[in-house]
């Protein structure tokens, strides 16, 4: 099991071996928006060869962050396969890269992925 805590993050992609996608949303703002500090937990079971991947919101592009249509961004940033983290990591930023203005980012890139083997 995985115990994950959000606080006005993107939400973790749990990638399974299976080919599914799940979304960990967070409903907690962001950390000092408010005084006190909210804070939201989430748990997953990973199965042998699935993966998390937490993500800051400069992997997605910039419509899709403007439409909150993080689901679909995901799954297409997340689409390769989970045989080989490193590459796998590597298409998902040049996916991501393609994908934004004329090739370069315009915010923080940070892709995380926990892969259980």
């Amino acid at each position: 099991a995985i115990d994950l805590c959000g606080a006005g993050h993107p939400p973790a992609a749990l990638l399974r071996k299976n080919g599914e996608r799940e979304l960990l949303e967070s409903a907690a703002p962001p950390i000092g928006l408010t005084r006190e500090l909210a804070l939201d937990n989430s748990t997953a079971t990973l199965e042998l060869g699935d993966a998390v991947c937490i993500y800051t919101d400069g992997l997605l592009t910039p419509k899709k962050v403007a439409t909150r249509n993080i689901s679909e961004d995901l799954r297409e940033v997340f689409q390769s396969g989970l045989v080989d983290p490193a590459n796998f990591i590597a298409r998902s930023l040049d996916r991501a890269r393609l994908e934004s203005r004329d090739g370069k980012f315009s915010d923080d890139v940070t892709l995380i992925a926990a892969f259980r083997k």
